[in-house]
């Protein structure tokens, strides 16, 4: 089981946010080779966006142009879920947030994530 969790600096857009952790989450699947994935997300923005036909965000372009070419290159599948049963998610986001450092992977849960699970 691994995951991750950072913090974003100098940068108050909620969506850029849902959609950097999308990537990286993607992206660490990649990394560990798994090639079928069902993702549940708790942003129904960012869900649209992602299985919704292209749309210009032009700062978010290339970002979600990537999003949708890893989900395209995978069986992966993107789903919205509520936000109250994904607390697990927001238990990692309140963490980084608490941190200086960009992004940190972990293969393993953290402590604070252990009564959720």
């Amino acid at each position: 089981m691994s995951g991750f969790f950072g913090f974003i600096h100098n940068f108050a857009d909620i969506l850029y946010t849902e959609l950097y952790a999308i990537y990286q989450g993607l992206l660490l699947a990649k990394d560990m080779g798994i090639i079928v994935l069902v993702c549940y997300f708790d942003s129904l923005r960012c869900i649209n966006i992602i299985n919704g036909p292209s749309m210009i965000f032009v700062c978010y372009t290339v970002l979600i142009q990537d999003i949708k070419k890893m989900i395209q290159q995978g069986n992966i599948t993107v789903n919205h879920t509520l936000r109250e049963e994904n607390q697990c998610a927001d238990v990692i986001a309140k963490f980084g947030a608490s941190f200086n450092v960009e992004l940190i992977r972990h293969d393993f849960p953290s402590m604070n994530l252990l009564h959720f699970l």
